[in-house]
């Protein structure tokens, strides 16, 4: 038997001796991540939404540094749910919609 919650909250789990554990879940799909575009500072408005919801699972998981040393994709996680953010080198308009 299983009781589940929103990700990043704990799940109430029922072995087959009637014993009831707590996990903590993730996300249920990993590989699907919401992803932000920002006009160059998605490093610092990653780490203030990390701020926001302090606590296990969230954080900033990885970053990936142009040659200029400038963040340009932040990977983070709120409450164990995965976001991305890109740090646009265009003027905060996607490559398609510039002119």
């Amino acid at each position: 038997k299983q009781e589940y919650n929103n990700p990043g909250q704990p799940m109430t789990i029922e072995d087959s001796r009637g014993h009831t554990h707590k996990k903590m879940v993730e996300t249920q799909n990993p590989r699907v991540r919401t992803c932000l575009w920002f006009d160059g500072n998605g490093e610092e408005a990653a780490r203030f939404y990390v701020s926001l919801l302090p606590g296990r699972g969230s954080r900033i998981d990885h970053v990936v540094r142009g040659p200029d040393s400038k963040a340009s994709v932040i990977a983070f996680s709120l409450l164990g749910t995965p976001y991305m953010i890109l740090n646009s080198p265009s003027g905060g308009r996607p490559p398609e919609q510039q002119q």
